[in-house]
């Protein structure tokens, strides 16, 4: 076979993936629009209707937001669950990152069964997770009464309350960061930051300017995967928060369920939509800001 027949059929092969791509691509996208673009609108609409003896009334009103901006109880609820995923977005980050590098660029025939043992507690539904972290580490768990055998005071961390909400939400979502940053460093040429330090730059300067703009991707889809998660989450507040811990997330579920007032509970979601899209918003257009950097540098 000449090496022109092998290009033609190499190129018409190429022809075919290509075309099995877009359809790959395709359906999964326009299901994904036509539901949960349908969805969310749906929920959009609900949230200006109002309730009468538990039942929608399709009275156009913008009642529901007017109440939840102006409410303090509100204000406060949604300043904590803010705050808290900002802080374990942040928490991740930092615990997240030195682990995943470390599996990318130290281990080799080690890297699977690590990363399945990080991926384990997906196994598993995210109830059962609660109910062991509150076993182990919670107000009454294993830690607090081993702690008090020995006569180690907890100062109180392990009660019920916010920093127990914190961990929680650590312990649910730390996993989607550091798996997605492990995944955005596999795919960094680590010759790069190699000649870096060749050409005489500090490693520290060659993390700075190298690894760490390659690995921004996956920084920011750990970020957003954490965040948003972490925003709408109730579980950790209904197992360990106790009166102090609870969140928005709780709220929502209890707008939704027990207290029938679904068109305020679709205006609360509508509300950590736009939060959510305000954090996604600035999490990309740092990344590309910084992504740009590199290639500048490089093309010098």
């Amino acid at each position: 076979m000449s090496n022109r027949t092998r290009t033609v059929r190499l190129e018409a092969v190429k022809d075919r993936m290509g075309s099995w791509k877009s359809i790959l691509v395709g359906l999964p996208s326009l299901y994904l629009l036509a539901f949960f673009g349908s969805a969310l609108g749906m929920m959009f609409v609900i949230s200006l209707w109002t309730t009468q003896q538990y039942q929608l009334v399709a009275v156009w009103t913008v009642e529901n937001y007017v109440y939840l901006l102006t409410s303090s109880s509100y204000h406060v609820l949604l300043f904590r669950s803010v705050a808290m995923a900002v802080s374990v977005t942040a928490a991740s980050l930092i615990l997240g990152y030195p682990i995943a590098y470390y599996i990318s660029r130290g281990m080799d025939e080690q890297q699977l069964p690590v990363l399945l043992l990080f991926a384990a507690p997906f196994f598993v539904g995210a109830m059962l997770r609660e109910s062991a972290h509150q076993a182990l580490i919670g107000a009454n768990g294993l830690a607090s009464q081993l702690l008090g055998a020995v006569g180690i005071p907890t100062f109180g961390l392990l009660e019920y309350g916010l920093f127990q909400v914190f961990l929680g939400e650590i312990y649910l979502w730390f996993p989607f960061m550091m798996l997605s940053i492990f995944l955005s460093l596999e795919l960094v040429d680590h010759t790069l930051l190699d000649a870096a330090i060749d050409a005489g730059a500090s490693p520290a300067v060659a993390f700075r300017e190298v690894t760490w703009p390659l690995s921004l991707p996956g920084v920011a889809m750990g970020s957003i995967l954490v965040f948003v998660s972490t925003l709408v989450s109730h579980l950790p507040s209904r197992f360990i928060g106790g009166a102090s811990g609870s969140l928005i997330g709780n709220s929502v579920k209890e707008l939704f369920g027990a207290g029938g007032a679904w068109p305020t509970g679709a205006a609360l979601g509508t509300i950590l939509i736009v939060i959510s899209f305000l954090f996604v918003t600035a999490v990309v257009g740092y990344t590309f800001r910084s992504l740009p950097t590199l290639a500048m540098g490089e093309s010098e």
